[in-house]
């Protein structure tokens, strides 16, 4: 015969486990779906890139990197990235880059 604290130590790792099978499931399908898009990019020749102003961090796909014709190892800027850009459609992202890197969002209330 088992006991009460037998049985919930029973349960309590079938929930662990449980917890962990859908961790694993969860990260197997966002690394299938990092590389889909990664082909995707690879295919199409386009790549993505994440900035977050007020840091200034950048964060380019590696078909970005081959676009720019910059080694993986190199932390990308802004400035990196000027030289590439029309004159007219850098004004707009150094303007906004500075608005937001002083705290300005752009909106009125």
């Amino acid at each position: 015969m088992t006991t009460k604290d037998d049985e919930y130590t029973a349960l309590r790792s079938a929930t662990l486990q449980n917890a962990i099978s859908i961790r694993t499931a969860r990260e197997r399908a966002e690394q299938r779906q990092e590389a889909y898009w990664a082909e995707a990019q690879r295919l199409s020749h386009t790549g993505s890139f994440g900035w977050n102003i007020s840091t200034r961090e950048i964060v380019w796909s590696e078909e970005t990197f081959r676009i720019f014709q910059y080694d993986r190892a190199t932390q990308p800027t802004v400035e990196a990235c000027a030289p590439t850009c029309s004159s007219g459609g850098r004004g707009p992202c150094d303007a906004g880059g500075r608005a937001r890197s002083a705290g300005e969002t752009g909106f009125r209330a």
